[in-house]
């Protein structure tokens, strides 16, 4: 009866199919999980078709979220493995609807480079704004990790800043693609400024198909970022 919380301690393994983790429905998942000092010390694995992540770290609940120590993490779909860069452990919060990356949050594969810092909103009524950077991302490559369906090829370049609430959210950045192929369309290279505010994208695009062929584009378009389709 005198225990004090903090005392507790506890490990537990677990193999599951079928897990339902945030919404999203995981085919295979282990986790080995040890409480102590308040803190939830984790190493896990999920398998899903085409992606494997793995993970290690620590976990804190908090007043309305939690806060969670990445030590380790990998990605890989293929013959691609995106890992954790050297920087140190790296700290994930959600607390109020806002996610929010307080460091840089480096993922590295080969030489190429994704990266996020700041908050991001995650549910209506907060705003955040979030940095990222693409540096020299093989686009196949990224299209397997994220389980696209597209057929895509290329190298992208792109610095966007991603703020607002969840809707509708805004987008600015340059994106620059060389070598590309989009669903069998192929091109030498694309550099375009978006501007994507209340609904409509701003574009200012210069497409080169080849030496002698090259489209240039300026105008806004109806669209919609949640849905990923014109409106």
């Amino acid at each position: 009866p005198n225990l004090a919380a903090g005392a507790v301690r506890a490990d537990v393994k677990a193999d599951a199919t079928l897990a339902n983790v945030s919404g999203r429905s995981i085919p295979e998942l282990k986790a080995t999980v040890a409480y102590a000092d308040s803190r939830y010390r984790f190493e896990a694995t999920a398998n899903e078709t085409g992606r494997t992540i793995t993970a290690a770290g620590d976990l804190v609940l908090l007043d309305d979220g939690r806060e969670v120590t990445v030590n380790r993490a990998a990605f890989t779909a293929g013959p691609a493995t995106w890992v954790l860069a050297d920087a140190g452990p790296v700290r994930v919060r959600y607390q109020n609807g806002l996610l929010t990356l307080p460091q840089a949050v480096t993922l590295v594969n080969n030489g190429q480079q994704l990266s996020a810092v700041g908050t991001f909103a995650m549910t209506d009524g907060v705003t955040g704004s979030l940095d990222v950077e693409v540096s020299g991302v093989n686009l196949t490559e990224l299209g397997a990790l994220l389980l696209s369906q597209r057929q895509v090829a290329g190298t992208i370049t792109r610095d966007p800043r991603i703020s607002g609430s969840v809707s509708p959210g805004n987008v600015v950045g340059k994106v620059k693609l060389l070598a590309g192929i989009v669903d069998g369309y192929a091109f030498q290279s694309l550099d375009t400024l978006v501007n994507y505010r209340n609904g409509r994208a701003q574009v200012d695009a210069i497409l080169v198909q080849s030496p002698t062929s090259k489209l240039e584009a300026t105008g806004s378009i109806p669209f919609s970022l949640a849905k990923g389709v014109l409106t």
